[in-house]
């Protein structure tokens, strides 16, 4: 700390600054430790909150691949009411729902040609495109109509991301698809249920290939629903067919309703007031500054040192701590953002909460700096006139 003035004493505005760089040259460690704890704290909000939108993305991803947002429509072997095809795609209408499939019973099938690869097949009709936006919005795109829907984890799909050439027969008649090769395209399919790991799709106009389009009856329909509207579709859904009329409304995910919505697992996090918590123990690292600079903030008292001027001395101590930390600390903070390959929801998220943070502790210690230099001065010179 440099030697404050002899006789009247006044730091100006312009003065702050070289004071403040004394002062805080004069202490280095305390310095460094302060400047480490406001970026790691900084740091700590963007990181958390960055890896919770990564973590909120795999858990609806995991829940999505077992079918937690696909409703199932199916009726009993018993019930005098058929499931028709036209009736699945009736269901477009429903609120929630973003796409409809019907889906025929399995057939025997073989890749190439009879004694082939077994696989098992079915004919699937309704919004293919609205289907495989909402499951695989990454790659429809790559898909141009290909007739045939391949499970990504069959062996013939490994490695592949766009349509590709089969061959394909269907029952002991060795019928083929097509004359030719036709187009297999690669998706998954298992939030369809269990038994399509591996299986395939055959787009097609109707379940069976003799069948007319009075008697189009299907096995089950399949409804992909909006996650934020998944019981008002279901309800909606099982309204129309209810279960004293022999349908069953299911999700395909068996235990889905005993689940956290992904959406409202995300907003009820808890490290959302991580931000809080870091200003106010950052807070409390700062008031163990300016009690362990007390002494110091004294003798600009003593030397006559108005309230306003001190405040804006420590408070340029403050704020040039601070500036420093970001320069040091927001390279490697963007470092670690591309190396992380984080996309700009994890950023933007990540950036709210570390705002927050910053905007927090620089109005708090503000604050607090003015309490603090008012407490010097009054406790200063309280001691001077008991002398």
């Amino acid at each position: 700390m440099t030697d404050p003035p002899k006789a009247r004493v006044g730091v100006r505005a312009s003065r702050a600054a070289r004071e403040a760089l004394a002062n805080i040259a004069a202490r280095v460690g305390l310095s460094v430790a302060v400047t480490a704890a406001f970026v790691g704290f900084l740091g700590s909000c963007f990181v958390t909150e960055a890896n919770a939108v990564v973590d909120a993305r795999v858990y609806a991803a995991r829940l999505a691949a077992q079918g937690y947002s696909i409703l199932r429509v199916s009726v009993s072997q018993d019930s005098p009411e058929g499931l028709k095809g036209a009736d699945c795609l009736g269901l477009a209408k429903v609120e929630g729902v973003q796409a409809q499939l019907w889906m025929s019973k399995a057939e025997d099938a073989h890749w190439f040609a009879i004694g082939g690869p077994p696989v098992p097949i079915r004919r699937t009709g309704g919004d293919i495109l609205g289907f495989l936006s909402a499951t695989n919005p990454d790659g429809v795109s790559h898909w141009s109509g290909a007739p045939i829907l391949l499970d990504v984890s069959s062996d013939l799909a490994t490695g592949k991301r766009q349509s590709f050439p089969v061959h394909l027969v269907q029952g002991a008649s060795g019928r083929a698809v097509g004359r030719d090769a036709v187009l297999a395209f690669p998706t998954s399919l298992t939030m369809l249920g269990g038994g399509f790991e591996g299986n395939a799709l055959l787009v097609s106009d109707l379940p069976a290939p003799n069948s007319s389009a009075e008697s189009q009856s299907v096995e089950s329909c399949s409804l992909v629903v909006r996650e934020d509207e998944r019981l008002k579709a279901k309800n909606a859904v099982s309204l129309v067919f209810s279960a004293s009329r022999g349908y069953s409304v299911q999700w395909v995910m068996l235990n889905a309703d005993a689940l956290d919505p992904p959406r409202s697992r995300f907003e009820t996090r808890p490290t959302r007031w991580l931000w809080l918590v870091g200003a106010i123990v950052f807070l409390a690292f700062w008031s163990l500054y300016l009690r362990l600079r007390r002494s110091e903030y004294a003798v600009y008292a003593v030397s006559g040192l108005g309230v306003t001027k001190l405040s804006i001395l420590v408070s340029t101590e403050f704020l040039t701590l601070v500036t420093v930390g970001l320069l040091y600390g927001s390279p490697i903070l963007g470092i670690g953002v591309y190396r992380a390959h984080l996309g700009w929801s994890e950023v933007n998220v990540g950036m709210a909460s570390a705002g927050r943070y910053f905007v927090a502790s620089l109005l708090a210690c503000l604050a607090l700096n003015v309490f603090a230099s008012m407490q010097c001065r009054s406790a200063t010179l309280d001691a001077l006139k008991d002398r």
